[in-house]
């Protein structure tokens, strides 16, 4: 506890009672030292670098009688996964966040990428500049959607970043073939026993060309 917590949490409990007893200053210096103690808090997005991968942030929710919280500048941006293979997910202004303060300084972690251990050379300790930031939505599931594992929006891109194919759905290709049918003897030219399949091939592939793509997701 530092001693300017101590000297206010006397000074507190002076104005209030008179002369406080041991217990109770240290109860008050306990209370006063949570009071500024910075653990998991929701926060709105005020501005974002994808590219850089962090945001400034400003806390949702503020203490009591206290004057509003100052906008966290710079904190990482954390997503699902590691290296080889993660979920990423778009964040913009007035997006919500969940921001979280490391126990210590993150300097040096940063600094090796997140990829060792590391020993906090400042001795600071549930600091806003040691905060990161994970998106995310208040909500339940989707209805009906309870037991599915569901991915919604309106870019999704499966392999990497710059997936441009877009993809058929199963629904849509298989209601086409069973519309087109099997190829029948019908179709069949005069002593050529393949062109039935021949031309069902090419009917087919004209209809594949014709199928419309997914513009929401695409994969590389």
């Amino acid at each position: 506890m530092s001693a300017e917590i101590e000297t206010q949490a006397a000074e507190t409990l002076a104005d209030q009672t008179g002369t406080p007893t041991l217990s109770q200053v240290l109860e008050e210096t306990v209370r006063a030292a949570h009071e500024d103690l910075h653990a998991i808090a929701p926060g709105i997005v005020d501005s974002v670098s994808m590219s850089a991968g962090t945001c400034d942030v400003h806390p949702a929710v503020s203490r009591p009688d206290a004057e509003d919280e100052p906008s966290v500048p710079g904190v990482p941006l954390l997503r699902l996964g590691n290296a080889a293979a993660y979920v990423q997910v778009p964040v913009a202004a007035g997006n919500g966040v969940l921001l979280a303060y490391a126990d210590r300084s993150l300097d040096e972690w940063q600094a090796s990428g997140g990829a060792r251990r590391v020993d906090a050379d400042d001795p600071r300790t549930h600091d806003p500049s040691d905060a990161v930031a994970l998106p995310f939505a208040l909500g339940g599931a989707d209805a009906g959607a309870d037991a599915a594992v569901v991915v919604k929006g309106d870019d999704v891109r499966l392999g990497t970043s710059g997936a441009v194919d877009g993809l058929i759905k199963g629904q849509s290709l298989q209601a086409a073939v069973l519309a087109l049918g099997l190829p029948t003897s019908s179709c069949a030219a005069p002593g050529s026993p393949d062109a039935p399949l021949l031309a069902w091939c090419i009917s087919l592939w004209n209809l594949l060309q014709s199928l419309p793509l997914s513009t929401k997701v695409k994969v590389s």
